[in-house]
Order: C-alpha cells, then sequence, then structure tokens
C-alpha cells in the first residue's frame, strides 16, 4: 500500500511539473516549438528533403549502371523433337565526362536440342558488343570538358537555392512569430491597464455621486463620467477580441490548442550589435539568402548555356561487335562443355564488326544562335537582379540601422520618464500621507507609471526586433542566435 501511496505521489507531481511547464512559454520555447509544428517551416524542411532527393538522383545518372537483357527463356516443340532456349544478357552503361556515353553489352543463348531417342545436344551464340557516343563541335571548342561537371552544379545549385529559400522561411517565421509573441504580451498589457483605469474611473464616478447627493457635482458631471467609463468598457472588448485572434493564430503555428491560460515571459534580451556598418553589410552582401539564391540563378544561368549548346553538337556514334561461331562442320554440340571448348578449335569462325556514324547539323533556321542570345539575355537579367537586389538591401540596412538608433534613443527617453513617474509616485504617496491629496489622486499617478512602464516594456522589444531584423538580413540563423544568447 506503501508503494502504491508513493507511486501516485510521484505521478501527481510529474503532472504539476508537466502543467507548469506548458503554462508558461519564453521566446526559446516559442522559437523550439515553431521549429516542430509550424506548417510553413514544415513544408520548408521537407522542401530541403525533396531538393536533397533531386540532386542525389540527378548525381546518380553518372554512376555506372548494370542490367540484365534478353535475358529469358523459349521452349520449340515438334512430334519428334524441342528446343530449349536460355538467353543471358548483361549490360553496363555510363556517361563520360567528356559528355559522351559508352555502353557495353555481353549475350549468350544456350539451345538445348532434345529429340526423341536421342541425347540432348548443345548450342552456344554468345556476342559482345561496344557502342560509343561522343559529340563534338559545341561551346566553340572541339570537346568543352566542362558541360559535364556544368550539368552536375546545376542540380546541385536547384538544391542550394531551395535550401537557402529553407533557410530564409524560418528565420522570416522566426521573426513573425516573436512579434506576435511581444503583441500578445502587449495586448494583454493593454488590458490589464485598461482594467484599473475602469477601476480608478468607477471609484471616481462613486466620488461624484457622493458629490451629487451633496449638491458638490452636477448630474451631467456624473452622466459624463458613466459615458467615459462605457466607452473605455467598449475598448477593453476590442481589446480582448484582438487578443483572442492574435492567441489564436499564435497556438495554431506552436502546435497548441489555445494560448489563454499561458504566461509568456516577458524579459527581453538586450544585447548590442557588435558589427560596425561596414562589417555588417559585407555580411550582408554575402549571406542573406536572397542575395545568395540570386547568385545562384546568375550562376545557373551560366551552366545552362553550356549545357543548352549541347543539344547543338555533332556527333560520332562507334559501335564495334564481335561474335564467335562453331566451325561449319558443327552445329550442335554432344555436350554442354564442348559447347564451350568447340569455340576454340582451329576451324572455328567469328564475326567482328565496326560502324561510324556522324550526325552533323546544317541548317535549322539558326536556332542555335537565338537560344544563345536567350541565355545571353537570361544571364543579363539575373546579374542586374542581382544588382538591383544589392542596393536595395543595403539601403535597408541603412534604413534598419537608423530604426534601430530611434529605438534605442527611445528606450532611454523612455526609462528616464520612468524614473521621473517613480519620483511623482514617491512625492505623492508622501503628500497623501499628509492628508493633502487624496488616495485616488495617488492612484492616478500610478496609473501613470504603469502605461510608461508599459511602454518602455514595449520600446524594448522593438529595439530587440529591429536587431534581429539586421541580423536575418545579414545571414544569420535567428535560431541559434537566440539559443546562445539564453545560454549567456
Amino acid at each position: 500500500m506503501r508503494w502504491f501511496i508513493f507511486f501516485l505521489l510521484i505521478m501527481c507531481l510529474s503532472l504539476v511539473h508537466i502543467y507548469a511547464q506548458d503554462s508558461q512559454l519564453t521566446i526559446e520555447d516559442v522559437v523550439s516549438r515553431l521549429i516542430e509544428y509550424d506548417p510553413q517551416v514544415i513544408m520548408a524542411v521537407e522542401a530541403n528533403n525533396k531538393a536533397e532527393s533531386t540532386y542525389q538522383k540527378a548525381m546518380a545518372d553518372a554512376y555506372p549502371n548494370f542490367s540484365l537483357t534478353d535475358t529469358g527463356y523459349a521452349l520449340s516443340k515438334s512430334k519428334d523433337q524441342a528446343t530449349h532456349t536460355v538467353k543471358l544478357g548483361l549490360k553496363y552503361s555510363q556517361k563520360l565526362p567528356t559528355s559522351g556515353s559508352l555502353s557495353v553489352q555481353l549475350k549468350d543463348s544456350l539451345a538445348i536440342k532434345v529429340e526423341e531417342n536421342e541425347d540432348p545436344t548443345f548450342r552456344q551464340s554468345p556476342s559482345a558488343s561496344l557502342t560509343l557516343t561522343q559529340p563534338f563541335l559545341f561551346n566553340d571548342k572541339l570537346i568543352d570538358l566542362d558541360v559535364f561537371p556544368a550539368a552536375r552544379r546545376k542540380s546541385e545549385i536547384d538544391k542550394l537555392t531551395t535550401l537557402e529559400s529553407g533557410r530564409e522561411t524560418v528565420s522570416s517565421r522566426i521573426a513573425a512569430t516573436l512579434t506576435s509573441y511581444y503583441k500578445v504580451i502587449e495586448q494583454r498589457k493593454s488590458i490589464q491597464y485598461q482594467e484599473r483605469r475602469i477601476a480608478w474611473h468607477q471609484r471616481d464616478l462613486a466620488n461624484l455621486e457622493k458629490k451629487q447627493t451633496l449638491k458638490l457635482a452636477t448630474e451631467t458631471e456624473v452622466w459624463e463620467k458613466r459615458l467615459e467609463i462605457a466607452d473605455l468598457e467598449e475598448d477593453i472588448f476590442g481589446l480582448r477580441l484582438d487578443l483572442q485572434k492574435s492567441e489564436s493564430a499564435m497556438a495554431h503555428s506552436l502546435g497548441l490548442e489555445r494560448l489563454s491560460g499561458v504566461e509568456l515571459v516577458d524579459s527581453i534580451s538586450v544585447f548590442e550589435l557588435q558589427e560596425s556598418e561596414e562589417e555588417l553589410a559585407g555580411r550582408t552582401l554575402l549571406r542573406n539568402p536572397g542575395i545568395v539564391k540570386q547568385e545562384l540563378s546568375l550562376e545557373k544561368t551560366r551552366m545552362q548555356s553550356m549545357v543548352d549548346d549541347l543539344s547543338y553538337a555533332s556527333s560520332l556514334a562507334t559501335v564495334v561487335s564481335f561474335s564467335p561461331s562453331y566451325s561449319s562442320t558443327i552445329y550442335y554440340s554432344p555436350s554442354l562443355g564442348e559447347s564451350f571448348t568447340d569455340y576454340g578449335k582451329a576451324d572455328a569462325d567469328y564475326t567482328f564488326s565496326v560502324s561510324l556514324t556522324f550526325t552533323i547539323p546544317l541548317y535549322d533556321g539558326d536556332k542555335r544562335q537565338h537560344t544563345r542570345n536567350v541565355n545571353l539575355a537570361a544571364e543579363q537579367i539575373a546579374f542586374e537582379s542581382l544588382s538591383s537586389e544589392k542596393a536595395a538591401l543595403l539601403r535597408d540596412l541603412q534604413f534598419s540601422l537608423l530604426s534601430r538608433k530611434s529605438a534605442l534613443d527611445k528606450v532611454k527617453l523612455l526609462e528616464d520618464y520612468v524614473e521621473l513617474n517613480k519620483k511623482q509616485l514617491f512625492i505623492q504617496k508622501k503628500l497623501f500621507e499628509l492628508k493633502q491629496i487624496t488616495e485616488l489622486e495617488v492612484a492616478s499617478v500610478g496609473l501613470d507609471l504603469e502605461n510608461q512602464r508599459n511602454k518602455l516594456w514595449r520600446a524594448r522589444a522593438d529595439l530587440f526586433l529591429a536587431n534581429l531584423n539586421i541580423y536575418a538580413n545579414s545571414g544569420e540563423s535567428l535560431e541559434e542566435l537566440i539559443v546562445s544568447r539564453a545560454r549567456d
């Protein structure tokens, strides 16, 4: 019985611990859950997996291929005899670094003839063939050895582009979700502040109603106060509705049913930019996902131009085949072993052939030159797009740094203002102790202090988000950045 009670106690403590964990979220928790549950992040991860598999599939084209060909069994039967035929073929094929292809095929056919009242006889029909196809005269060269690696690089570029898009998606989702995170906290703080304002005005209304009975306040003043409270209650209803929408959208991204009742820790990680504007600009131009994708796009157009010209190349196909045969006096061998050794006899024969086939384009309506013009235009477009993207990013960086400086100045200003409000509240409390002012007047100053603290918190959140935006544009992983800040 004691062990059972002990077990129940452990289970209860575990459930309490789990509930406590789920009822509170930090920004590190938010990022962790976002990576695991956000639909867009999940799609980005799957897109990365698909791109990797597509790339490996393209790389597999360069590997040698082995296959069984012309392999099977056949039976031919008449009244007095039956012929069993077993065929086996093995083919090897390989793409070459010269953009050509090589294939080697080995085949054999074993015929076993069975006649009535006779021993079976055997006949082999082996053959071997080699086919070499080689394009030439493309990309203004006899044979361009750069096309084969260009085709592989083009496949790698597709994968890298998808990876950069995924990195961009993750960073944008983290930034958007943290913006929502701080927005929800701000909305909660605003509701709490409005509730306290309503409570203060209700107390003020009670005083006015007492004054009205003493003929010290008019009925108009009382009704104006009631209307003011009604407006505040209407405002708080709108705030609660907005909060529900924000919490619902954020909960979906985090894999939660709801956020109501879950505490969002409002502490803000304050960190300074360690890099100068020049260092940030250099990193942004080097590692920004948008820039990297534009550079990959430019490189891909160049690779595509090299690969496209291959389709207009001339080609030479060389086919070499060899097949041994029995001597004219032997058609079937009396045993399986002799069906092999009979090829080694002096009077055995063979067939050897070589063929060369040229394909040379003569006229195609100048499609080759038009294709080159298309690729040159695409390359120029990609180059201009890259230049435009770089200029836009540098402008955005300057604007982000100015916005950050403005947010930093606002934080410092509000910090001073909060300190001033604290002093005013201290003075008001002393005056209340001396019975020179009412408790309601002290509470009014306390509300002003709470409002300024909320504004200061919002300004710090904006500064934090501005820092994240700068680091995200410079190609930093926001997930790693936030986790490292949490460890520090």
